[in-house]
């Protein structure tokens, strides 16, 4: 009997910035309609998916004002 797999599904209208095993990014977002805007928070997942994407000195300075040594 093979084992099912499991994990989170997203909603039709929910987005999530995931980071896998590996330590790489991937951003899911929902489509949008042409005449709706996309929410500030979403455009907030993309704005740190695309930095963290191309500026790993940022990355390390985010965490370190964040979590200090303790990271």
């Amino acid at each position: 009997m093979m084992e099912e797999e499991t994990g989170t599904h997203l909603g039709p209208d929910e987005a999530a910035l995931i980071v896998d095993a590996a330590g790489e990014l991937s951003l899911l977002l929902p489509e949008y309609p042409e005449d709706q805007p996309v929410p500030p928070m979403v455009l907030l997942l993309a704005a740190v998916a695309r930095k963290a994407g191309s500026d790993p000195a940022w990355v390390e300075a985010l965490i370190e004002e964040a979590f200090g040594g303790d990271a």
